[in-house]
């Protein structure tokens, strides 16, 4: 995937062209964040490497990175169930430490994506989607964009969980999906391009 950034109209985006299923496919977003003011890679490192617990400062970093109301690491056994094993949570929301979710809580096909794609955001789940518009439109797969709507299924999950907002990085150990970091937002957050790649750099630093 290559990145860019330019300017339409004097206004900051970010370009991506990346090549999947043999197309060639351009996504343009906007800036949102001011990338700049992050901490630096360093920073993240040394918190990690100084930290007892791992997973608990992963979570504490992805909050710097990203502001969600509720971080948590979530571990996949092999049965397929999960368990939440770290959370950073502000905001009065109950803590869900030790939480253990069914199997079916995150269907097959949505571990797939996550092999694939490892970060992936909900900025606001009453946004209207956007149809896509083409010669052949049916026949285009989203499965690696980033800006793709989510499945009513999983909208509805986030609205009994009583979030706007949500956003996933996935962890994976050995080629294999080991868990989540599952965050979360009771008001509509957008997590820009330089967030997300920074949230990746933070996890992928974190198993390795």
């Amino acid at each position: 995937r290559y990145v860019a950034d330019i300017y339409l109209e004097q206004i900051p985006y970010y370009l991506s062209i990346y090549p999947f299923d043999n197309k060639i496919y351009i996504e343009i977003e906007q800036h949102r964040s001011q990338s700049h003011q992050f901490k630096n890679t360093f920073f993240y490192a040394k918190h990690i490497n100084d930290s007892e617990d791992i997973w608990k400062a992963l979570a504490e970093n992805i909050f710097t990175v990203t502001g969600y109301d509720r971080v948590m690491v979530y571990k996949l056994s092999e049965n397929g169930d999960g368990q939440v094993i770290a959370e950073h949570v502000v905001g009065g929301l109950e803590p869900l430490l030790g939480y253990r979710y069914p199997e079916f809580d995150i269907p097959q096909q949505a571990r797939q994506l996550y092999t694939r794609i490892f970060a992936r955001v909900t900025p606001d789940i009453d946004a209207p989607p956007i149809p896509i518009w083409g010669l052949e439109p049916e026949k285009l797969d989203l499965s690696m964009t980033g800006i793709r709507a989510m499945s009513p299924i999983h909208l509805q999950y986030l609205r009994n969980a009583q979030v706007k907002a949500s956003g996933s990085f996935s962890i994976i150990i050995n080629g294999k999906l080991w868990g989540l970091v599952a965050c979360q937002n009771r008001l509509p957050k957008y997590i820009d391009l330089a967030q997300r790649h920074l949230s990746i750099f933070i996890v992928q630093y974190t198993v390795t």
